[in-house]
């Protein structure tokens, strides 16, 4: 097999797959809805909810690939801007943003977060899309309700570091050496298919922690997984004086 046609299958054909699979949908929707003599509301709303779910998958999936593939060309470097900036606003946003669900579903979300942390040095843009998405990557691995996630910051003298303990569903060892494989989904996750995202979290997160020189750590528990990310400070301790 030539190194083009490898690149194709392993890069492109799930690209591909996940676009094709989400444009369907929409289509199916649209053509059912030009096609119907009579509606009610309720199948309008469910057909027009089935829409937007796949417009928004789309528009994630282009942009999580552009993302990846500026890493992998060396162009994301150039949207990089290192300047002192807070986890805790984009942190906390992230948790208000995902309280209602975790309600639903019946999750605790336990959080303690200090008023103040050592600012790091990020795009606040990256930095919000880096704790949206680990955090949303921590939800999925959550089995029943009354299973909690407890979210901490935790302070070294030359970085900060972002962590999610989830009870739930451990990564196998098969899973553990493709966690950051592009379109790699476990295929133990509790929830529904359309639940379980793109596989393209992961590879996001990991691309823009390591563009700020940080790192990503993904820990297996007996019950559960830890997710985790630090990123260097501002103002190490050591240079202070």
């Amino acid at each position: 097999m030539s190194r083009a046609s490898s690149f194709e299958r392993a890069t492109l054909d799930p690209f591909y797959h996940e676009l094709r699979t989400s444009l369907t949908l929409i289509q199916t929707c649209t053509d059912l809805l030009m096609h119907a003599d009579q509606i009610g509301q309720a199948d309008l709303r469910n057909f027009l909810q089935i829409i937007r779910r796949g417009g928004t998958r789309i528009d994630r999936l282009v942009r999580d690939y552009i993302l990846l593939a500026k890493g992998e060309y060396g162009v994301l470097s150039e949207e990089k801007v290192a300047q002192p900036t807070s986890v805790l606003p984009p942190l906390n946003l992230a948790l208000l943003e995902v309280r209602a669900e975790s309600n639903d579903r019946g999750v605790e979300i336990v959080s303690d977060l200090p008023e103040t942390m050592p600012l790091v040095l990020a795009n606040p843009d990256h930095l919000r899309l880096i704790i949206e998405r680990l955090l949303s990557v921590a939800l999925r691995f959550v089995r029943n309700s009354g299973d909690a996630v407890v979210v901490q910051t935790r302070t070294m003298p030359d970085s900060v570091a972002v962590v999610f303990t989830v009870e739930g569903v451990p990564l196998t060892d098969e899973d553990l050496p493709r966690i950051f494989d592009r379109f790699f989904v476990p295929q133990n996750l509790p929830l529904s298919r359309e639940q379980h995202g793109l596989g393209l979290d992961l590879p996001v997160v990991k691309s823009l922690v390591e563009l700020y020189a940080g790192k990503v750590a993904i820990e297996r528990l007996a019950k559960g997984n830890v997710f985790a990310f630090t990123i260097p400070r501002a103002e190490p301790e050591t240079s202070r004086s």
